[in-house]
């Protein structure tokens, strides 16, 4: 018989208590640092990773991104990062990270890089950065389509396997919930300050008119002011 054991149950202990704690921020948080701090210090600590950063490419309307996207182009947002710097994370990837963001945005699936050393997609950076033994990518998927990506290392070579990689795409996942609430509150208090703002300029507008027809003997006036939507 193959009997877990006492470091195995430990590990599904953190991971249930992170992913409960990590539900509960998705409805209760919405401050966006203290989200991404949360997703990247759980991923760091429930799979002993070595280092972790979380990319998020820039805000789209649905239906307005397309393949045509996969492009160098791209200019993605370190919005959390933990035990590496940026030039840390640029002398890591160098020329391999285009090509691994637009695999996973293709795909919408997790990538793993077993031995980072022995693949030819990442060239050693100018300064001559050590590298993790192993990296995973794993994308933040919304009803738009992919909104950013999940990163983790470690020192040694094949150092993730399949629970690793579900327990990742599991805060993804829930980060990704976490950051579109975000967002849509922050439209929201957007929308609500642009109303507050036409309303005021509604009345100020209306304030400008004269308020009383002007009565003059022998002429009939009358007089209407007709606003294009709140204002004009």
């Amino acid at each position: 018989f193959h009997l877990p054991t006492a470091g195995a149950f430990d590990r599904k202990r953190s991971e249930v208590a992170s992913i409960h704690t990590l539900s509960k921020l998705v409805t209760q948080v919405f401050d966006f640092e203290k989200l991404t701090e949360s997703v990247t210090s759980m991923t760091l600590q429930v799979v002993e990773a070595q280092s972790c950063w979380l990319e998020l490419l820039p805000a789209v309307e649905e239906g307005k991104r397309g393949e045509t996207d996969l492009l160098p182009a791209w200019h993605t947002q370190i919005v959390g990062m933990k035990n590496i710097t940026r030039s840390e994370i640029e002398d890591l990837l160098g020329t391999g990270l285009q090509y691994l963001r637009s695999a996973v945005y293709r795909d919408r699936k997790p990538i793993v890089v077993d031995a980072v050393a022995k693949d030819p997609r990442f060239a050693v950076g100018p300064r001559g950065a050590p590298r993790p033994g192993s990296l995973v990518i794993v994308p933040l998927v919304s009803h738009v389509g992919p909104i950013g990506f999940l990163y983790a290392t470690k020192e040694s070579q094949y150092g993730f396997v399949k629970d690793d990689v579900e327990l990742i795409s599991t805060f993804a996942d829930q980060a990704t919930v976490a950051i579109e609430n975000s967002r849509l509150i922050k439209k929201s208090i957007e929308r609500e300050r642009l109303v507050q703002e036409m309303t005021l300029a509604q009345e100020m507008q209306r304030k400008l008119l004269p308020q009383e027809v002007p009565a003059i003997r022998g002429v009939d006036i009358d007089a209407i002011a007709t606003l294009a939507f709140e204002v004009g």
